[in-house]
């Protein structure tokens, strides 16, 4: 029983990992509250938090070794909390702008030892089960907030919303009884501190400290993809209301339908990799581009339920597909270096994804379905990417 509620209490970390985008309902009311702003201003309410957690990369190791993981991982959660109190009686900008920058400090601070203390306390067969099953956490967390600030914005009100984050008390509680203290030092390289120390090592095994062309061009192909799927967060709003679905309920459906298809993904993706191998990620990238022509076309809103759940399954399979060849694109180089430079890249995507608009706007239009359309071409163009350098994209090892 006792092990069981340890490993209860190492998942119930990740639930709140990826629930950056529950308030992505309220972004209409902060676009009138904050009518001083531009709407691109506004969006970075929901992405900021991802520049957050890029800066707190690079002192979490040096925290985990004074604090131990367990105090860091709780003071992650107290900081979660603490940003939904301030978003919730924020009025002004700067400050709903300071509480999403606190949110993602505390994201940071658990998302840089979520993984690694799993690996503390299991191995073997019963950790990867566990790394599996944290995966399925990541998603049903988001599903499930994304779901509940839905409910809020709906039934009591937007300035509300911000207060599903206070779901970290109880996981606080859970943490604090059921995870035992740790006093050792963290060993395991986990954060960018550590890539100046690997660099250091590798530097005596004359092992490469730079990160490869290869390796960067799968980062780039990151970027793009994290960019464009928060985009569709951010911008929901404007694509439903083309289409006369701009009502709350609607947003709040297709939103929480793209969490739930991104927690489908992950579970599709081993049977599938199996059976294609390779040729899944450019079919992948081939399907979502096709996601985003029906989303232009389709003005039914049960239709275009079917085609987010399956853009999001897609984004999912994408994500698992390129961190999976890590230790192919790492044979020159560490597993660190690699890690780490794909998580800045997915990162920096999700930061400057409401930027992509205004860019679109200026050298296109700024008419959101002629936007979309522009990302299927994206699309289609890495598909295009992937086949001509097929061999970067095939795991080897």
């Amino acid at each position: 029983m006792q092990k069981l509620l340890l490993k209860f209490a190492l998942l119930s970390a990740s639930f709140i990992l990826v629930t950056a985008y529950s308030i992505s309902v309220c972004l209409p009311d902060y676009t009138r509250i904050f009518s001083d702003y531009s709407s691109s201003a506004v969006e970075f309410l929901v992405t900021v938090h991802a520049f957050a957690i890029v800066a707190v990369m690079f002192v979490a190791n040096p925290l985990a070794n004074f604090l131990g993981k367990k105090n860091m991982i709780m003071l992650g959660l107290i900081t979660i909390a603490f940003s939904s109190i301030l978003a919730f009686y924020a009025k002004e900008y700067m400050v709903m702008l300071f509480a999403r920058i606190i949110y993602g400090i505390g994201l940071g601070l658990i998302n840089a030892l979520a993984i690694s203390m799993i690996s503390d306390f299991f191995s073997g067969n019963e950790c990867a089960t566990l790394l599996g099953f944290r995966n399925a956490t990541e998603g049903l967390g988001q599903s499930v907030l994304v779901a509940i600030a839905g409910f809020i914005y709906i039934n009591i009100g937007y300035d509300y919303v911000p207060l599903v984050y206070l779901c970290t008390i109880p996981i606080l509680i859970v943490f604090f009884l059921f995870i035992p203290n740790d006093k050792r030092k963290n060993t395991t390289p986990e954060t960018v501190q550590d890539i100046v120390e690997a660099n250091y090592a590798n530097t005596q095994s004359h092992t490469k400290n730079s990160l490869p062309f290869n390796s960067s061009l799968h980062c780039l192909i990151l970027f793009f993809t994290v960019a464009i799927f928060t985009g569709f967060f951010v911008k929901m709003y404007e694509v439903l209301a083309v289409k006369n679905l701009s009502d709350a309920k609607s947003v709040s459906i297709i939103l929480a339908t793209i969490s739930l298809a991104t927690m489908l993904g992950g579970i599709l993706f081993g049977p599938l990799y199996i059976k294609l191998k390779f040729n899944l990620l450019p079919l992948t990238y081939l399907v979502t581009a096709a996601t985003c022509v029906f989303m232009c076309v389709f003005d039914n809103l049960n239709l275009l339920i079917i085609v987010f759940a399956i853009y999001g399954a897609c984004y999912t399979i994408v994500i698992v597909y390129m961190f999976n060849l890590i230790p192919t694109l790492a044979t020159n180089t560490t597993t660190i270096i690699v890690t780490a430079a794909m998580i800045i890249g997915c990162n920096i995507g999700a930061f400057i994804s409401p930027l992509i608009f205004v860019v679109l706007g200026k050298l296109i239009s700024s008419d959101i379905i002629i936007n979309i359309l522009a990302f299927a071409c994206i699309y289609v163009i890495i598909a295009s990417t992937t086949l001509v350098y097929k061999s970067k994209f095939i795991q080897k090892v």
